[in-house]
């Protein structure tokens, strides 16, 4: 049971330390499970509100090289002075996405709403792990092209059903 209590030092303002128990958890555990910690990869953020200025400041903290992907220019001064991310890659420019291919070891997708996910697995490394909250049926029906899975499933040594 204690593994789910956390001491907060008295010294810690509490307001601040709310956010690392909702935002922060729900961020911190799957970049865990998945080794997103490992200093010197690459990591790609997309969309910055609360669960993605967590999982910069988390990639950060890990040593990572965070490259945050927006849609909104307005967010790159935040997420480069502020958070302290290493890039801002505008994602709705065809010429920055193109420029950033095959350069991250892990994207986690913090944006809410509808969206593609085509133009990001561009961005993974081979054996690259995307981190999404949408449910695996959403990815493959909504956004994933056939192409880009079965490039991802060669990749991984796996071979389609015949």
């Amino acid at each position: 049971m204690n593994r789910y209590c956390y001491v907060i030092p008295d010294n810690y303002p509490l307001a601040l330390a709310a956010p690392l128990l909702c935002a922060g958890i729900t961020v911190h555990t799957p970049m865990m499970h998945h080794k997103m910690n490992q200093p010197g990869k690459s990591l790609g953020v997309i969309g910055l509100v609360g669960l993605g200025h967590m999982a910069v400041k988390f990639g950060k903290a890990f040593g990572l090289n965070v490259t945050l992907l927006s849609t909104s220019i307005s967010k790159k001064d935040e997420a480069l002075n502020l958070l302290g991310a290493d890039k801002f890659v505008l994602s709705t420019d065809e010429e920055q996405m193109k420029d950033s291919g095959r350069s991250l070891d892990f994207i986690v997708d913090t944006a809410s709403g509808d969206h593609q996910f085509d133009p990001y697995l561009s961005l993974l490394n081979t054996r690259g792990i995307l981190g999404s909250e949408s449910n695996i049926v959403d990815l493959l029906t909504k956004g994933l092209a056939r192409q880009q899975i079965l490039q991802t499933s060669r990749g991984m040594g796996l071979k389609p059903i015949k």
